[in-house]
């Protein structure tokens, strides 16, 4: 072996996919108002049991229904709010004062500052 590589294992994080950080929140924001699972299930379709079960997070809707809810989504205003340093996904209301939606998040800000070359002033003397 002699490429770095093949020796580093990548790990992705459920909590950040684009299903799980995006779509599903939105449907459960969708599904608290009255007879919106219903309205879910009839969009996707899946049954209201399988749809409650999906909301859970017990469950994953196949390819087509989970096309049909994304689209859904999709189709939806997209929410205002404070976006994270760190992913760009709206951070909730319930943490206003906070910059960042996880601790990962906040460390990778953190590590992105860093890394970034300093602004450089074209009108500043030698």
């Amino acid at each position: 072996m002699t490429d770095l590589d093949d020796l580093v294992s990548v790990y992705a994080d459920p909590r950040r996919e684009p299903w799980t950080a995006n779509v599903l929140p939105r449907l459960r924001a969708l599904a608290v108002e009255p007879s919106g699972v219903v309205m879910l299930a009839e969009a996707s379709g899946l049954k209201p049991r399988a749809m409650r079960d999906v909301l859970a997070g017990r469950s994953r809707p196949r390819a087509a229904a989970g096309a049909a809810l994304a689209a859904l989504v999709a189709a939806l205003p997209q929410p205002s709010g404070r976006r994270c340093t760190g992913c760009g996904l709206v951070v909730a209301r319930a943490h206003a004062r906070r910059q960042d939606c996880s601790k990962a998040c906040r460390e990778q800000a953190k590590y992105a500052r860093r890394e970034a070359p300093a602004p450089v002033d074209e009108h500043a003397p030698n």
